[in-house]
């Protein structure tokens, strides 16, 4: 007998309004609509019914969910098999084709397609967090139900049968477009100062957290770097990133506040690590400290 989380092939044997249902030895197995690979039953004039009859005699990978013999219960899914097979055929970075099934709080369920591994129906999440660069209040904000888009996988967990997608790392952050891309760094710029060979002027904000940053054992200097307002708002509150830019000698932070953003250069021989704790505890200490100068 096929235990819980097991693959195997069937044939389809009768159809109701529920589902389909597949023979498996003495046991007839019970696929619900649900767990039915969506292109077999896509919405259409049809009932149903009708659209699951035309599955008999038609065969399907499919995955145990439930098994007790004896009370000769067998719930099967088509969709958890083409999971399980895209856990092992796809891999973290990929790019695939998702269509949205179901919104919840915390993110979007979606139908995941892969042409060229085969995958189809298999079962993912983006993350509400993984679904803009900026805030979410609710899924609903930024995909609907029926949508298609292009997902990156960001996990894949063979133990739970879960993948994890992302539609923002499909995008450049706008952070970072707007430095990047709207602000280039030229040769004249590239430490931080104006043509005229002046610094930056540094944002209000941030003088305090410059000052404390820079009194952080193994920082030896903290210099304003490009500055943009932009057109919308970009976050609520302070935030501070550790860009993947490479900066001779140290690293850059990009810092923003409502729709204004701001560059760091940081010199020092710190580890990226480190230089992520020295963030950390300035901004823990600053939160408990007086207010940001405005």
């Amino acid at each position: 007998m096929k235990e819980a989380g097991s693959l195997f092939r069937g044939r389809v044997e009768a159809a109701n309004r529920g589902g389909v249902v597949l023979r498996v030895g003495r046991l007839a197995g019970f696929v619900p609509m649900s767990q039915i690979e969506a292109e077999r039953v896509a919405d259409g004039a049809e009932p149903a019914e009708t659209r699951l009859e035309k599955l008999v005699g038609k065969r399907m990978v499919v995955r145990v969910l439930e098994c007790d013999p004896r009370g000769r219960v067998l719930i099967l899914s088509e969709k958890a098999a083409a999971t399980t097979m895209a856990v092992q055929k796809l891999e973290v970075g990929m790019t695939c084709r998702g269509k949205v099934r179901m919104l919840a709080d915390f993110g979007a369920f979606v139908d995941v397609y892969h042409e060229e591994t085969g995958i189809k129906g298999a079962e993912g999440l983006v993350h509400v967090s993984e679904l803009s660069w900026d805030p979410v209040v609710h899924p609903s904000k930024v995909v609907g139900v029926g949508q298609e888009v292009i997902l990156k996988v960001i996990s894949l967990d063979a133990e739970r049968n879960r993948i994890g997608l992302s539609l923002r790392q499909t995008e450049t952050d706008p952070l970072l477009e707007t430095l990047d891309m709207l602000m280039p760094v030229v040769e004249a710029n590239k430490q931080g100062r104006k043509k005229n060979g002046q610094p930056d002027e540094l944002l209000p904000e941030l003088v305090n957290i410059c000052r404390m940053l820079q009194e952080q054992p193994g920082i030896l200097q903290v210099e304003a770097g490009r500055r943009v307002v932009e057109r919308r708002v970009v976050s609520q509150e302070l935030e501070i990133w550790l860009t993947n830019s490479q900066v001779q000698g140290g690293y850059n932070l990009l810092a923003r506040l409502g729709n204004k953003v701001q560059e760091l250069h940081v010199v020092s021989p710190l580890s990226r690590e480190e230089i992520k704790d020295a963030v950390a505890r300035v901004l823990e200490e600053a939160a408990h400290s007086q207010p940001f100068v405005q």
